[in-house]
């Protein structure tokens, strides 16, 4: 398989003036990226509001991502639900549309116990056939990976973690679980930190609108020039704390359309529309 690592976009889901999936605007934000030097696309996350979508739209989305990345880069697809049966259907799609890998959130709201999610996982990954990357964001989902489920990692189909949590030592951690793990950091606005802390790339949901600068703090690291990534990374957070401010992915996709001139709709409901008084904030920044 491809090796995955560096700048990996968690892409927004673009809808049109009726909600539904956008698939021309997916395919142009593709290319858009693609050229910007992104190293890969991770598909349906959060970003993606993939708990928002049906699994029709789902499977829709992971195909107009591959049709357009043409085998260029990797391409992962989050296929997590709290239902095993669900997953399996958006695995087994996974492995017949061509997808380089599956992610998965694990299920949550239940509390399942470690062995629950152990046998989630490996029942996913037999549908899959397919290397996966484990989704732990303990924040939105109240499941810890790490310290609930350490025994998954010794599958050696769990090719890596997706860790979007600030606990370094933790991220760290997992390779005494597996030595072969691959880390992707979560957290853009740390990722000097992660990335110093032994992470071999990151998936974040503001490469989506700054990939070509956050390729550049990559590449800078990746020479051991953490001193010289330092104002990089201050730049690229000036962005994230405004946006954090005005409504994350809401203005993700505002930033897409001004910056990039295709459309990209809002995010479903329950997220509320962007104020106009958080789009002249943005305005002001970027400069539209």
């Amino acid at each position: 398989m491809k090796e995955i690592k560096g700048i990996i976009p968690a892409m927004v889901t673009p809808f049109d003036q009726n909600g539904e999936v956008n698939t021309d605007s997916v395919k142009k934000l593709v290319n858009v990226l693609i050229d910007e030097n992104a190293d890969g696309f991770y598909v349906c996350g959060s970003t993606g509001e993939s708990l928002l979508l049906s699994l029709n739209e789902r499977k829709l989305i992971l195909d107009t991502v591959l049709e357009a990345v043409n085998g260029r880069v990797p391409v992962i697809t989050q296929v997590g639900c709290i239902a095993t049966r669900e997953a399996v259907e958006l695995a087994a799609h996974a492995k017949k549309a061509g997808a380089d890998a599956v992610s998965s959130l694990p299920p949550f709201y239940y509390k399942f116990s470690g062995k629950e999610l152990e046998t989630y996982y490996k029942t996913v990954m037999d549908a899959a056939e397919l290397p996966m990357i484990v989704y732990n964001i303990p924040a939105l989902t109240g499941v810890n990976m790490f310290s609930q489920c350490p025994n998954l990692f010794k599958d050696e189909r769990v090719y890596g973690v997706k860790h979007t949590t600030t606990d370094l030592y933790q991220m760290s951690m997992f390779r005494e679980l597996n030595p072969k793990l691959k880390l992707y950091f979560g957290s853009d606005e740390q990722m000097i930190a992660g990335l110093s802390m032994g992470a071999d790339g990151a998936i974040g949901s503001t490469f989506n609108f700054q990939c070509k600068e956050t390729v550049a703090l990559y590449r800078t690291l990746q020479n051991n020039d953490f001193i010289g990534g330092l104002p990089l990374q201050k730049k690229l957070n000036e962005a994230i704390t405004l946006i954090l401010e005005t409504g994350l992915y809401n203005s993700i996709k505002y930033i897409i359309e001004k910056k990039y001139g295709f459309p990209m709709g809002e995010c479903r409901k329950p997220f509320a529309s962007l104020p106009d008084a958080e789009k002249t904030k943005l305005n002001r920044f970027f400069g539209f």
